[in-house]
């Protein structure tokens, strides 16, 4: 996967579906770099976890 040159060299895959969930919420409530939040939102929409504004909230 590829991201504005960033290569992510190790998967999401380890990440279990709630560890996924709690660092795409921590990442939104801290600001962190929309390329790091569009890599947790992909990984998340690959596994169909859910709407991801229910996760913002």
């Amino acid at each position: 996967m590829y991201y504005e040159g960033v290569v992510i060299i190790c998967g999401l895959s380890n990440l279990s579906d709630s560890d996924l969930l709690e660092v795409y919420r921590r990442a939104t409530l801290l600001n962190l770099e929309e390329n790091f939040l569009n890599i947790l939102e992909h990984e998340i929409n690959k596994r169909g976890l859910l709407d991801l504004s229910e996760v913002k909230a």
